[in-house]
């Protein structure tokens, strides 16, 4: 891929690695999967979290609005809340400033 290039071009790709040694103990599995979920119902959370960083990602931009507004549209209850809080941020100097000095922050 070149810089700038969507992910989404990405052609699936199988590595196999040959080391010296042993990078793991027994007990740990060779293939692993991790999800993001919420811990007191354990609802997984990671397909949204996919939605909400390509939502992140386009939002602002001019040439990806239908994009984004698709994303909302289609994107369950936390794009759409993220959606409002940015706007109402945005739109508001005082937080809108105070959410940048945090973000430096960080």
């Amino acid at each position: 891929m070149d810089r700038g290039q969507d992910y989404g071009k990405i052609k699936k790709s199988i590595v196999i690695s040959f080391v010296k040694g042993r990078l793991f103990s027994l007990e740990v599995p060779m293939h692993s999967v991790y999800t993001l979920h919420e811990r007191s119902i354990y609802r997984e959370l990671s397909d949204i979290l996919e939605q909400l960083c390509a939502y992140i990602k386009s939002t602002g931009n001019p040439e990806e609005k239908a994009y984004v507004d698709e994303l909302v549209k289609k994107g369950r209850e936390l794009i759409g809340m993220t959606d409002k809080v940015l706007k109402k941020v945005s739109e508001d100097e005082k937080l809108r400033d105070l959410w940048l000095v945090r973000g430096r922050d960080c």
